[in-house]
């Protein structure tokens, strides 16, 4: 049974292709000030060109940006003026990830149907005529899954974006050959209850559990500070198409994720751009345009690298990525949910 698990968790924790269409379409962002946030994403994921739509909602607007990156979109959330659930996250919270977008015709067949709406935004066609408006729905996740579904029925049409911004200013190529959306980090209370939620409401299954702590974790830094203290995380995978959720319960010790669950509670706290060949190259690449090493370590054996780049101020979430490793190393599953 054990081997059996191990081989599960491996095939979690690769890049792997899917013969299947994956629902998961992209990801939403809420930020400040949509304009200032465009540099970062160049320097940080290449990302050059943005479009711009604004949708209303019952009693307020928001502005979204929209950019391709490896086959998933991002959107940046900003809210306009008046009441809205972007607004509201964003006195809260602050930036941060705001939705996974699902397909509708997946959502339609998973128990996720019986979640309530959050809100729903239409498109402000005024600069149209005759043009059927673009509509956004956001479903009430948050509590349960650590992060709000988004779907629609349809992209926006081109003429249903009023603008488009593109990012001139000269910077180094990052390195993101082997890179893409890999991963959802959502830090949590707990994480069986959660994989629980997300096994109910989207089918997602099997999960599997690591408990991260030393020796099985070593070389770590967090801050710019090294030292001895323990610290653990209890930390569960599943796979859901090409994109993994991680979800991560701090038990002990000093942790960004500690730190996150004690100033915001359950969220999502990164994304991953998956194991790259280019983690020294790109790691030096972001510490060159300012965003800051937030924590690193060894995971399962020395070289093993994982690394959080502080990002949150400049993208609205924490980079992750690590070095390109086979296997579990030293890292034991120790429960799995079916």
């Amino acid at each position: 049974m054990m081997k059996k698990i191990v081989t599960l968790m491996s095939c979690f924790l690769v890049q792997l292709s899917w013969a299947a269409e994956s629902p998961f379409l992209g990801v939403g962002v809420v930020v400040d000030d949509i304009p200032s946030a465009l540099p970062a994403y160049q320097q940080a994921l290449g990302i050059k060109q943005w479009k711009y739509i604004d949708l209303n909602v019952a009693s307020g607007a928001i502005r979204m940006a929209r950019a391709e990156f490896k086959g998933k979109h991002f959107d940046l959330l900003q809210p306009l003026y008046g009441q809205s659930k972007v607004a509201d996250f964003l006195a809260q919270r602050g930036p941060g990830i705001f939705h996974v977008q699902v397909a509708p015709d997946y959502l339609q067949d998973q128990a996720a149907k019986r979640l309530a709406t959050l809100e729903m935004a239409t498109s402000d066609n005024s600069h149209l005529t005759n043009s059927k408006p673009y509509q956004q729905t956001w479903l009430d996740s948050y509590a349960q899954l650590g992060v709000y579904l988004s779907s629609s029925e349809s992209s926006p049409k081109k003429n249903q974006f009023w603008g488009v911004a593109d990012v001139t200013e000269e910077q180094a190529s990052a390195p993101l050959d082997n890179a893409r959306l890999a991963q959802i980090g959502i830090v949590v209370a707990s994480a069986d209850k959660t994989a629980k939620a997300w096994k109910q409401l989207l089918g997602l299954g099997p999960w599997l559990f690591v408990d991260f702590k030393p020796p099985m974790t070593s070389n770590g830094q967090y801050l710019g500070a090294v030292g001895q203290a323990y610290s653990e995380v209890h930390v569960a995978y599943g796979q859901w198409f090409d994109l993994q959720i991680e979800l991560l319960q701090p038990v002990a010790g000093p942790t960004p994720h500690r730190d996150y669950l004690r100033r915001y509670g359950n969220g999502a706290h990164h994304f991953s751009l998956g194991r790259l060949p280019e983690h020294d190259q790109l790691q030096a690449h972001l510490q060159s345009a300012g965003i800051q090493l937030q924590m690193q370590s060894d995971n399962g054996g020395e070289g093993r690298t994982a690394t959080y780049m502080a990002s949150e101020k400049e993208l609205g979430w924490v980079l992750e990525f690590t070095k390109a490793f086979k296997g579990l190393g030293s890292l034991k599953v120790v429960k799995q949910l079916p």
